[in-house]
């Protein structure tokens, strides 16, 4: 499904361009804004694969757009206006316009559902793209780190060593990750294995332990007959740091933060986080988490969004419920294959 931003000025002509692409399979329009402005403002606030603009917009603003774009790492920008100069039409691919259409609704159309009808990208395999380019000057980086560690390591002891072993783990989470993008990226494929949910969920808290405000209790209530998980840890991992983060920001006044582990139904393990802050907004929280813009302003998240912690249960064949919390807080249940 891709999910798109239509931009102009005109009114009339975002109504028409919506209500086109809405007749589209395989198309969902995010949002319609009428200015750079709240364009990127959107882009930072909703998951999007592209932009449709360009119809009454200057050809500044449009180029302003296309970089907005761009810095986002969306696949697709789409011009969508009349265009009679071949050099005026260069310049908007020079610029990183994916397509540039001459400005008829049907032409428009028409692109887009060509685009729809060819392979699907996996969101996964983009950002495994983006690591190969990062990955020799993030092992570089490691490297030194780890470097400095082994010599400080030496030097000290009591809290400031198990500070620096949580300084260690974390550079080992960042390996883990670099390494699992970059293989996807090259036509691999992460490797699952046998995962201990109990031990993982301990190991993310303790390795960021620190950046878990002062006023936030952490509560971690696992069963002791639960069966393990096949998945893959790294990703899992980033699964449960995002929801814990996300939860530590809605609790600005502290509170208390629940993991519950335990064997869920028809063979399943199941995974609650739960907090005591200010629940998820009823747009988000009637939503599936994919198709809603995220709750960053709400909740001030630095983690990922919904939809993409969704996107990682899914490809474990798990699925992931958001509700309410006793207290009025924000609930987030995980079900995965035992």
């Amino acid at each position: 499904m891709m999910k798109i931003l239509v931009v102009d000025a005109s009114s009339d002509v975002r109504m028409r361009v919506v209500r086109s692409l809405s007749e589209l399979s395989g198309i969902v329009v995010q949002g319609a804004v009428a200015g750079v402005g709240d364009a990127v403002r959107a882009m930072e606030d909703c998951p999007l694969d592209g932009v449709v603009t360009g119809v009454t917009f200057p050809e500044g603003d449009v180029l302003q757009l296309i970089a907005a774009a761009k810095r986002r790492h969306l696949g697709t920008v789409i011009v969508f206006a009349p265009i009679d100069s071949e050099e005026a039409r260069a310049g908007y691919v020079a610029a990183g316009a994916s397509h540039v259409v001459d400005g008829r609704i049907n032409d428009l159309a028409a692109t887009m559902q060509g685009m729809t009808e060819e392979a699907t990208p996996d969101p996964f395999a983009l950002v495994g793209r983006l690591a190969v380019g990062a990955a020799h000057d993030i092992n570089n980086y490691l490297v030194a780190g780890e470097v400095a560690l082994a010599f400080a390591e030496r030097s000290v002891g009591g809290e400031v060593k198990k500070d620096l072993r949580q300084v260690r783990a974390s550079f080992d989470g960042v390996a883990r990750i670099a390494r699992a993008l970059t293989s996807y990226a090259r036509g691999g494929q992460p490797v699952a294995d046998s995962v201990e949910l109990e031990p993982l969920v301990r190991r993310v808290l303790e390795a960021f332990g620190r950046i878990i405000p002062d006023g936030v209790r952490v509560v971690v209530e696992a069963a002791s007959n639960v069966p393990p998980i096949r998945g893959v840890a790294s990703e899992l991992e980033q699964v449960v740091l995002n929801l814990v983060l996300n939860a530590c920001e809605a609790m600005i006044w502290g509170g208390t933060l629940w993991l519950v582990i335990e064997p869920g139904a028809a063979g399943h393990v199941r995974l609650e986080v739960a907090d005591t802050g200010r629940g998820l907004p009823p747009a988000v929280a009637g939503s599936d988490g994919a198709t809603t813009p995220s709750s960053k302003h709400a909740r001030a998240s630095k983690g990922l969004g919904l939809g993409i912690v969704r996107t990682v249960i899914e490809r474990h064949g798990g699925t992931l419920e958001l509700g309410r919390a006793v207290g009025g807080g924000a609930s987030i249940t995980i079900l995965l294959p035992a």
